[in-house]
């Protein structure tokens, strides 16, 4: 596995490319199933929360759209603050020269800005009764990255890594 040395809830901490890749987009899908919850029982002010701990989770803290989107006066983020985004592009970068990760790339990031902008859109939403399938769109968008280019990505790293083992006669 990629290895990185990240700060980490204020403490140093070695994580894996990949695996900071998987656990940071679990980490965000479970908060697009908060949100989910959250909106269910009418918690307004929760569900817009853990929106904006989506795209926070996604960005880290040094993306472009890291911020406080729910208006609370804090930029909050529950993930490593490395960013899903940050550990797919450094993925990409050492395996740019295998065929077809620009591709699952460009993927990633169109999946991730889908997520974000359905996030960002919610976050406008004042009337509860428009937000279930809003979040039903974003639940299905957040599965499709997990599934998808996100999979795609970390399944490309385990083959650049892989090998064959033979006996030595």
């Amino acid at each position: 596995m990629f290895l990185l040395k990240t700060m980490a809830s204020g403490h140093a901490a070695q994580h894996g490319f990949c695996w900071g890749l998987v656990a940071q987009t679990d980490v965000a899908v479970q908060h697009v199933q908060n949100a989910v919850n959250a909106a269910a029982i009418g918690a307004l002010p929760e569900m817009r929360m853990h929106l904006e701990h989506v795209v926070n989770i996604l960005e880290g803290a040094t993306g472009p759209r890291f911020g406080d989107h729910d208006g609370n006066g804090s930029a909050e983020n529950p993930g490593d603050g490395f960013g899903t985004v940050v550990y797919a592009e450094q993925i990409a970068e050492l395996l740019k020269s295998r065929a077809g990760i620009d591709q699952v790339m460009t993927q990633f990031k169109k999946q991730v800005i889908a997520i974000e902008d359905k996030c960002l859109a919610i976050l406008q939403i004042q009337d509860m009764a428009a937000a279930p399938a809003q979040l039903g769109e974003l639940k299905a968008l957040a599965d499709q990255l997990k599934s998808g280019p996100m999979a795609d990505l970390y399944q490309a790293a385990q083959e650049a890594v892989s090998f064959e083992v033979k006996s030595v006669e």
